[in-house]
């Protein structure tokens, strides 16, 4: 069993200038419902399974950020159908490893290794990352940085460093090891 923070519909939740992290076990993370708004500035996420999961219908503005210790930073659902009505904002964060990952908590799924998987698993969604006149947004020291299926994304302005392959992960994507890994289209 883990734990989760889930931003209702209709809520606006801010994130301020704090640090979010597990005690000795891997947290579920923060799940934004459709219809829930959360802003992230200048803080800290850490061991999560998702840090940031975002439903459809949801807006999220994540701003001077660290994603470290996590399965994934931020994740988004696929939709069968269509692209997701998600407004995803992310400029000047960092994505990345860290110490290596917390113990996972009992029946993880998947279940990770020491290594984070990727700074961002996306799914139907247009993402523009250029922020520019705005300082980098950093994947680094993970097994991916950005894996989507069906996104439209321009990661002009995106560094990717130290990214190499968990040989553990090969079974969840066919490109393990990837800045930018996207499969299909709508």
């Amino acid at each position: 069993t883990s734990y989760q923070l889930v931003v209702s519909p209709g809520v606006v939740w801010t994130i301020d200038n704090s640090n979010i992290s597990a005690c000795n076990y891997m947290w579920k993370g923060i799940l934004v419902k459709n219809e829930g708004y959360i802003i992230i500035n200048n803080s800290s996420i850490y061991d999560a399974q998702y840090a940031v999961d975002l439903e459809d219908r949801t807006i999220a503005t994540i701003d001077n950020t660290i994603f470290e210790r996590n399965f994934v930073g931020i994740r988004t659902s696929g939709n069968p159908l269509d692209y997701n009505n998600i407004n995803l904002s992310v400029s000047q964060c960092q994505f990345r490893t860290g110490s290596g990952l917390v113990t996972q908590f009992t029946n993880q799924s998947p279940p990770p290794t020491t290594k984070s998987f990727a700074g961002m698993q996306l799914a139907d969604i247009g993402i523009d990352l250029t922020n520019a006149g705005l300082s980098a947004n950093i994947f680094e020291d993970m097994s991916n940085g950005i894996i989507g299926s069906r996104i439209n994304i321009d990661a002009t302005n995106c560094k990717f460093n130290n990214i190499q392959p968990d040989p553990l992960y090969n079974n969840l994507t066919a490109f393990n090891g990837s800045g930018i890994y996207n499969r299909g289209g709508h």
